[in-house]
């Protein structure tokens, strides 16, 4: 177990739950996900952050690194290659579940901007219809866009939490005087089958196990998982997923406005 303390700050509560066992932990952040989703719930907001990269498998040919400006130039090979990342932001209440996807950055080092990055496509769950926008306006569909934590994969994310296999205390820190508290522990993809994209469980991988990190009132505040596409075969394609949780803002749903006619939609 590793313990942080950020300097001159001691944690303003004592932490919920800390006297469970980390299976019991992570059952009690289940309850508290089902409770603010339940109607009376305030709700939460989220951010995913996926970032790709391809590697070598152990024996096989290394990676060609095209060159950015001449499509017919390499600059070499490596073991190692950063494809790029994708990012979103949400909420989810009692009425429903919206996401808005956004272009990632382009370097491996460079940090997600949620308010500038161009937009490219939301989903909404509103009064028992589902949307879709591929830029151009929202149109009724069958299948949303989606990554890391889609509607499926909220949904189940209580059964994930109370599932989780072997969960263990890898870590605890104090941020901004809060404590917050990391479990490793294993998961199937079949309970989070969005977290690498939406209609992708098919062909996901866990990649080790999943980390849940929980705040001083025991909710689930932090996912971290890695991923492999299985799709590849010449190259490994991992996709690291980070979700951040908040519950201290009324997250709120927007309107599918405007709305595409159905001979225009995509």
């Amino acid at each position: 177990m590793i313990v942080r303390a950020t300097a001159g700050l001691a944690p303003a509560d004592p932490q919920v739950g800390a006297g469970l066992s980390a299976d019991d932990r992570l059952s009690l952040a289940a309850d508290k996900i089902d409770a603010i989703l339940a109607a009376g719930g305030n709700g939460l907001t989220f951010t995913v952050v996926e970032r790709s990269t391809l590697y070598a498998k152990p024996g096989g040919p290394r990676i060609e690194i095209p060159d950015p400006n001449d499509r017919y130039k390499t600059l070499g090979f490596a073991d190692a290659y950063y494809l790029g990342a994708a990012i979103a932001e949400g909420s989810a209440t009692p009425d429903g579940f919206w996401l808005q996807m956004r272009r990632g950055p382009m370097t491996a080092g460079a940090a997600p901007d949620f308010a500038n990055a161009p937009m490219t496509l939301s989903s909404l769950v509103r009064n028992g219809v589902t949307w879709r926008n591929d830029g151009d306006g929202w149109y009724a569909t069958a299948n949303p866009p989606g990554i890391g934590l889609d509607s499926a994969t909220l949904a189940l994310l209580p059964t994930l939490l109370r599932d989780a296999g072997g969960p263990t205390l890898t870590e605890t820190s104090v941020v901004d005087g809060e404590t917050r508290t990391t479990f490793e522990a294993t998961g199937t993809v079949g309970k989070a089958p969005g977290l690498m994209a939406i209609d992708a469980a098919s062909f996901t991988e866990l990649v080790g196990p999943l980390e849940f990190t929980v705040d001083t009132k025991g909710r689930l505040i932090g996912i971290h998982a890695l991923t492999r596409n299985l799709r590849m075969t010449t190259y490994d394609l991992l996709v690291d997923v980070v979700i951040e949780i908040r519950y201290d803002t009324s997250p709120g749903l927007p309107d599918p406005d405007p709305t595409l006619a159905p001979a225009t939609k995509a």
